[in-house]
């Protein structure tokens, strides 16, 4: 007996193959004095993570991270702004990074958001 299996995948807007940006989102420091020997790692955080056309103030797309901080976004190949926001009072403060989308490929990245802890 043969049996086919037939995918439930959604289609992706009439691309053949999906592309966009993964990533997490993290927050520090978390110490306000590090020393030798005691980590004080950043903690993921779960962070609206906003896509702009790069170069523009033209939002893409938006998507929330899990509190995890992993995120995953769907795009077009393209040159983006990608941007975590938690707050509209500036901290935690963040820096857009620059990425590049391949065709077929998600970009990785780590979206590194400044606790303001010194």
């Amino acid at each position: 007996m043969l049996l086919m299996l037939a995918s439930c995948a959604p289609a992706a807007e009439g691309r053949a193959e999906l592309s966009g940006v993964r990533g997490r989102v993290r927050l520090g420091p978390q110490c306000p004095v590090e020393q030798a020997g005691t980590p004080c790692p950043d903690k993921p955080v779960a962070a609206e993570v906003q896509v702009f056309q790069a170069g523009s103030d033209d939002l893409v797309t938006s998507t929330d991270s899990e509190e995890d901080g992993r995120f995953r976004v769907d795009l077009d190949p393209g040159s983006y702004e990608v941007l975590p926001v938690v707050s509209e009072s500036g901290l935690p403060f963040a820096r857009p990074v620059q990425v590049t989308v391949e065709a077929g490929e998600y970009s990785r990245v780590t979206l590194n958001l400044d606790s303001g802890i010194r």
